[in-house]
């Protein structure tokens, strides 16, 4: 009977060393969890002053998109596209500008003398002509035409 109380005692004495074990390591796993949730803590108030920083810049993205948006349409807003101009195989960038001024200043009676730029519209597929476009200095000479 003796024995069998000395290994009673030494199993217990066993489980009391497992369970010591576990709880230093569940006390190391609680050390550290601590730990890292107090890094964490100390990165919410950095995460806040990202949130608003990103907030801000969103803003100011939205505020240029829209300024870029004005500043192409005050671009073009002074743009000419002409449909139905002839055009010839190799034709250079001189004779249709002379067409140009034949078309507004004859044809059309507006006076026009300044025209910035000119050119065809995309490449040449058929022999449908090209769309012509133009940009005018100045939006009341379009206006008239």
């Amino acid at each position: 009977m003796l024995k069998e109380l000395l290994a009673g005692q030494e199993k217990i004495r066993q489980d009391i060393s497992s369970f010591t074990t576990t709880v230093a390591s569940l006390d190391s796993r609680v050390k550290t969890v601590e730990a890292m949730t107090a890094a964490a803590a100390d990165l919410v108030p950095r995460m806040s002053e990202i949130e608003s920083t990103v907030r801000d810049l969103e803003s100011t993205v939205s505020i240029l998109d829209h300024r870029n948006d004005d500043l192409e349409n005050r671009l073009r807003r002074n743009n000419l596209i002409i449909h139905g101009l002839t055009e010839t195989v190799k034709e250079t960038p001189e004779p249709l500008l002379e067409t140009l001024y034949e078309l507004i200043n004859v044809k059309l009676g507006v006076t026009c003398e300044n025209i910035e730029r000119w050119h065809r519209l995309g490449m040449r597929k058929n022999s449908s002509p090209r769309p012509v476009t133009s940009k005018l200095i100045d939006f009341r000479t379009k206006t008239q035409i």
